[in-house]
């Protein structure tokens, strides 16, 4: 189903998931028959209308940890035998460096105006370089060693396996969020997409190392 915006005006810059689709209020649940899914959807509602930063920044740090440790497991680790750096470093980068800079993106593409394809295009490149370099400088700066994320992203590694691999995972994943998801859910939905590239990614740049 395709989504349509809403017709109360955006200001440039500012980030679409402060507003609920139809620009309207979440409803409270009553007491009945839809009972605690309703409720709790509203309430998730209310808190990512009230809050939308401190909401995705928490959903992107549990979501970044889960996928390392999840990437830990896969390769047969026992859950006490769970390395919890590179999984704190995958709560913070998640949190606090991806999701502000995703928000500030997100709100100034839509404040251009572009067509869908368009929009998804310029997305594409966008995110797939810029994103990926600023994440793997995170992690390098994590890991104390800042000075070799220019040799990094001069490799053949970060190329194709980076911006290339998360151009297969990604672009579908835009498709249906430019056509399906609605504004006020698209880092929500970019988190849980982040979720299975990053166990992807963690790999990679684990055997990379």
């Amino acid at each position: 189903m395709v989504t349509t915006r809403s017709k109360t005006p955006k200001k440039a810059g500012k980030p679409v998931l402060e507003e609920l689709p139809d620009g309207k209020e979440p409803k409270k649940s009553g007491g009945g028959g839809s009972g605690k899914k309703g409720g709790l959807m509203a309430q998730y509602n209310t808190l990512m209308a009230r809050y939308p930063l401190a909401m995705n920044m928490t959903q992107a740090g549990v979501l970044g940890g889960l996928a390392n440790a999840t990437e830990q497991l896969l390769k047969g680790k026992a859950v006490g035998e769970l390395d919890f750096v590179p999984i704190m470093h995958f709560m913070i980068i998640p949190a606090f460096v991806m999701t502000p800079l995703n928000t500030q993106w997100f709100g100034y593409l839509f404040s251009l105006g572009l067509g869908k394809v368009p929009q998804l295009l310029v997305d594409s490149v966008f995110s797939s370089v810029v994103f990926n370099a600023v994440f793997s400088a995170a992690l390098f700066t994590l890991q104390g060693n800042p000075a070799g994320i220019v040799e990094f992203v001069q490799g053949e590694f970060f190329w194709w396996g980076l911006v290339i691999g998360s151009n297969k995972c990604w672009f579908p994943a835009k498709i249906a969020m430019i056509w399906v998801i609605p504004p006020m859910y698209h880092l929500l939905f970019c988190n849980v997409v982040a979720f299975v590239w990053t166990i992807i990614m963690a790999g990679m740049m684990a055997e990379n190392a």
